[in-house]
């Protein structure tokens, strides 16, 4: 179990010993209770640049590094159907569907499947923005009191929509 404000400070590393910082994480289409991470974005030269999951060869949550096979491999990112959870899913607003309210995601769970990361959860509390604010050092939230994923609806605006006056979908 790991924070997305703990992941962002993690290094990708690949086989060569060649680095870069995680800038950011995005999942597919928000079909599946826990979606799988498809992508890892990195800071390279200044620019943001795109891995494909299917690189990774290894997660070590312990040295807080992501290993791959070849980090030249990343690719400028294509915004199409992915969802970013940096970027997009932190400060949104989502529904509780079990609590039957909205509220406005500080941090995400994720869990090491297999060779895989899916997001599990959202943490909405004071220690959430806390470790926000810290970076992800400190103040750990009890699994308890996180909301489970599969029980909340994320609330995302179509900006075409928006410039429409159609609002969300």
């Amino acid at each position: 179990m790991v924070m997305l404000t703990e992941v962002l400070r993690f290094q990708v590393r690949d086989e060569k010993g060649r680095n870069a910082p995680v800038s950011d994480l995005s999942i597919a289409l928000l079909d599946d209770d826990y979606p799988p991470i498809k992508e890892i974005l990195v800071k390279q030269d200044g620019d943001e640049k795109q891995l494909n999951w299917s690189e990774v060869r290894s997660v070590d949550l312990g040295s807080c590094r992501i290993v791959v096979h070849d980090i030249t491999k990343a690719t400028p990112p294509d915004d199409g159907q992915s969802v970013r959870l940096r970027r997009d899913v932190l400060d949104s607003l989502v529904l509780d569907l079990l609590g039957r309210r909205t509220t406005r995601v500080c941090d995400l769970l994720l869990e090491k499947e297999n060779n895989e990361l899916r997001l599990k959860g959202a943490d909405t509390g004071f220690k959430a923005m806390m470790r926000r604010v810290f970076k992800g050092r400190w103040f750990k939230t009890p699994r308890r009191d996180l909301f489970d994923w599969k029980y909340v609806e994320y609330l995302r605006g179509d900006p075409d929509a928006v410039n429409n006056g159609a609002g969300y979908r």
